[in-house]
């Protein structure tokens, strides 16, 4: 088994072996069955599909700065792209200072824009800050399991609480790589608004700083191991946070060192928010606190988060790519995105991953069971309109 590479860059030997072994955090999540399965897990086919696009970013934002071959796996090569990649941070950080308050404005509006997001139905609090400023305190940092569960398996009965807590873990995980490569992906975002960047900075380099970052920082995920990354993020090494109060309406506080950053954490706010509506329930229905504080001690862990971000991205494309257009695309259905997925989130656990597993590997069976559920949540939408509509004659005869 193994990897597909379109270059002579290579991850992180280890990084290679894990996944041949599926010994990650996704494992415990159900994934398709690879057609080739002899020579590929899912795993992989999911990294090669990712780290692919990541050399193809290098490529494109380093090519004009390098004109000869990029090759990540040259050490002292790739000791100069990080030194790019930190210049091109603080020379960021020195054309943004100015000018914060318009840019964390600019990320609220294309987040609110590239998901529909009702106005008022969220408040923002964002804040593009020096890194001395974000805290991690809330950050959960020790992942002590030692032993991997095994992938769940959704052709037997639940029987015990043990099965359901696994069960609602693989749940969990999974809606936590879609959110965090979802958020991956509005690295990239500042493309929608690049006039709008460059009125209010007045830089004609600051796109492409951008992009050098933004595309050497994606490498680090693939070039080193584990144990370096989990260091990096015990020390206090993180370029933004995010963190949801509820209320009415919630609050999503963002503080970021930058503007890519800032809307990769509003994006991963966002995510979180409905996530809230996959957390479990007990027999009657009601939120089963005991039960999502075992489940969130041992998934919502920065150690677990590291895979999220290198194989939630393929995910999300695929999930993404399976959702009707009227979810992704139409402006006019303001809000429907966000009761799509929130709803999606609601389904039992078992039935969540038995649908997830075939939309990920996209299936024609996953195909349909997409169009089935939005064509039933269409429907509850306009019944819903229709009574709301009606409701003003209830008590008037005329």
């Amino acid at each position: 088994m193994a990897m597909n590479f379109s270059s002579v860059d290579r991850p992180d030997r280890g990084l290679q072996h894990k996944l041949k072994n599926e010994d990650t955090s996704l494992t415990k999540i159900p994934m398709p069955i690879c057609e080739n399965s002899q020579e590929q897990n899912f795993q992989e086919l999911l990294a090669s599909e990712r780290y692919q696009e990541v050399i193809s970013n290098v490529n494109h934002y380093l090519g004009p700065h390098y004109p000869n071959k990029i090759n990540l796996n040259n050490k002292s090569q790739y000791s100069e792209f990080s030194s790019f990649m930190m210049r091109s941070h603080f020379e960021i950080i020195r054309i943004e200072r100015n000018v914060r308050p318009e840019l964390e404005q600019l990320a609220i509006k294309l987040v609110m824009n590239e998901f529909h997001i009702p106005k008022d139905s969220i408040q923002w609090d964002v804040k593009i800050v020096d890194g001395s400023s974000i805290s991690t305190d809330n950050f959960n940092m020790d992942d002590e399991e030692t032993i991997q569960i095994p992938q769940v398996d959704l052709d037997n009965e639940i029987d015990g609480d043990f099965e359901r807590l696994n069960l609602e873990r693989a749940k969990r995980r999974l809606i936590n790589a879609i959110s965090q490569g979802a958020s991956k992906k509005g690295h990239y975002s500042y493309h929608l608004v690049g006039e709008e960047i460059l009125d209010i900075t007045k830089s004609e380099t600051i796109l492409d700083l951008y992009g050098v970052m933004m595309s050497i920082n994606d490498t680090t995920y693939w070039q080193f191991p584990d144990i370096f990354l989990s260091q990096m993020g015990k020390s206090g090494q993180v370029a933004g946070t995010e963190e949801i109060e509820q209320g009415e309406p919630p609050i999503i506080k963002v503080r970021a060192q930058n503007f890519p950053v800032a809307v990769h954490e509003c994006i991963k706010g966002y995510l979180e928010l409905l996530a809230v509506h996959g957390r479990p329930r007990d027999e009657n229905g009601d939120f089963d606190e005991e039960l999502w504080n075992k489940v969130s001690g041992y998934e919502d862990t920065m150690d677990k988060e590291m895979w999220d971000l290198r194989l939630g991205p393929s995910i999300w494309n695929r999930v993404r790519g399976m959702l009707p257009d009227e979810v992704v695309i139409d402006e006019n259905e303001e809000g429907l995105q966000s009761y799509f997925l929130s709803s999606l989130y609601t389904l039992e656990a078992k039935e969540f991953l038995a649908m997830m597993k075939e939309v990920i590997g996209k299936t024609s069976k996953g195909e349909k069971m997409i169009k089935d559920y939005y064509d039933s949540i269409r429907k509850d939408i306009d019944k819903n309109y229709y009574d709301d509509s009606m409701s003003i004659y209830d008590d008037d005869d005329e």
